[in-house]
């Protein structure tokens, strides 16, 4: 029995007089919301999550490319293929058998393909907002940071269904956990993910800047401070949005059930916001390497910031601080580096001579404002791009490891990138600078609306309909990341 159902049950073992009810209902409520905001995993479900292995996920792909042959994700008697939760339920009434290798298939491929979603929602989330429509765009980058979030879980052996949830071991075995919903289930599994090793994963193998991962970097930092802790700190910060909402379910209903229009919105400096569109999309530039993005550089400085305050009193404000500072950023990058182009370029950004200010999306992810403020719908939107970044690495690496590649995915991408009018039948290859040299084209002519005089929404979507449809298309970026 669940824990609403608990506390319900309870209640009712008490007569109750009609002009007593919604005193009654009141306190009830009261005691399901002290109850679920206080939700902890169990010991046991702690136990059976650090089981949970991405090594069991490589394992199934092993078996799922025999499928991908015939255009398949699954085998064709999957029995979960088509309708998981209503297979497992049957499972939980006693109605029909577990069938463990199949369920950890469909667990292996939903974390590239929660990926692909996730990635869709941001698009349709920022095209929500340049139409206008900014609860649309809350509730869309909402959950599309839910998404990401089960994409990144599949994909190290934890699968998120509807109130039934299941950890992969090394082996292959198939555990389930206790039952919570899955928002709930989520987040909960995701702290203890990164609590557990996962923020070591993400410093070793998530992100990567010139060919290094920041674990390279921290390394080479004579003040790296606590690595771990730091990875950590950034994760669950760009994730704070499932915790959030958990916590505080009013600002999901309020922008998914409430009428808009009855408090009017303040007046915005469309010009402005729009820039922030057009910046933000601007830091998924590829990098030098596959599967990097501009954006990495940025995220690798505040961690290396973190990193030093986090071992010194000195903070980078005093003048001995930043001194301090100065000299392990020299040490760093001569550590990693011999060009001296190189070198100079990057310790101007590290200490930000260069770049000074922090990109938009970045100080949007940090904010922790209220959900009734005007400004809340950036704030998701970044923290959903940033764990989108995080997560489409970490969903590379496991599919590197499986041996598997974008080549033997074509059935999976072609079709669907159709589908969505990423380009014309049969398809096309994939080249992600091809693809970003697309988006970026449309993003000048965003640029130029904005250089331009024009400044209603209305000028907005009729002369960049196109651009428009275009760059919010941001499922691209999933092939982009996934270039293997």
């Amino acid at each position: 029995m669940g824990i609403v159902s608990c506390v319900r049950s309870f209640f009712s073992l008490f007569p109750i007089r009609p002009e007593e009810a919604w005193l009654v209902k009141l306190r009830m409520k009261c005691c399901i919301d002290l109850v679920c905001h206080r939700m902890q995993l169990s010991n046991s479900d702690i136990d059976i999550l650090k089981e949970a292995s991405t090594e069991g996920i490589v394992n199934q792909f092993s078996r799922i490319k025999a499928y991908n042959t015939n255009e398949q994700w699954l085998d064709i008697g999957n029995v979960y293929k088509s309708d998981p939760v209503t297979r497992i339920n049957l499972e939980k009434d006693g109605e029909k058998t577990r069938k463990s290798l199949q369920l950890a298939d469909y667990i292996a491929v939903s974390s590239p393909t929660h990926l692909w979603d996730g990635w869709n929602y941001l698009g349709l989330a920022l095209y929500s907002y340049v139409c206008g429509y900014t609860a649309n765009a809350k509730h869309l980058a909402y959950y599309a940071e839910l998404r990401v979030a089960m994409s990144l879980l599949a994909s190290q052996g934890v699968g998120i269904f509807n109130r039934c949830h299941f950890v992969v071991d090394k082996n292959s075995n198939v555990y389930e956990l206790a039952h919570i919903s899955t928002h709930d289930a989520t987040w909960l599994y995701l702290e203890q993910w990164a609590d557990g090793g996962g923020s070591k994963y993400f410093l070793d193998r998530a992100l990567r800047v010139q060919s290094y991962s920041f674990t390279d970097w921290l390394r080479a930092f004579p003040h790296g401070g606590a690595l771990a802790p730091v990875g950590a700190e950034r994760l669950l910060s760009m994730a704070f949005d499932l915790r959030c909402m958990k916590e505080d379910r009013k600002a999901r209903n309020e922008a998914s059930y409430r009428p808009t229009g009855i408090v009017v919105s303040e007046v915005r400096d469309l010009k402005a916001d729009v820039e922030f569109v057009v910046e933000s999309i601007r830091l998924l530039e590829p990098g030098g390497l596959l599967g990097t993005f501009e954006m990495d550089k940025f995220i690798l400085r505040q961690v290396i910031e973190r990193a030093f305050d986090s071992g010194n009193e000195d903070i980078r404000s005093k003048v001995h601080g930043l001194e301090k500072f100065r000299s392990s950023v020299v040490a760093m990058v001569a550590n990693l580096m011999d060009n001296p182009d190189l070198q100079k370029n990057f310790r101007e950004f590290f200490t930000r001579e260069l770049d000074a200010e922090e990109p938009r999306l970045l100080r949007e992810a940090e904010k922790r404002n209220n959900h009734n403020d005007e400004g809340y719908h950036f704030q998701v939107i970044s923290r959903a791009i940033l764990l989108l970044r995080v997560a489409t690495s970490i969903v590379r690496e496991m599919l590197k490891d499986s041996g598997v590649n974008l080549d033997s995915l074509e059935f999976w991408w072609r079709d669907i990138g159709r589908t969505q009018g990423f380009w014309k039948a049969p398809f096309e290859s994939v080249d992600s600078f091809q693809l970003w040299d697309d988006f970026s084209s449309y993003l000048d002519d965003i640029d130029r609306w904005i250089d331009g005089d024009h400044c209603s929404r209305q000028s907005l979507l009729i002369d960049c309909a196109v651009p428009l449809t275009q760059i919010t298309g941001l499922a691209k970026f999933a092939l982009i990341g996934l270039a293997l």
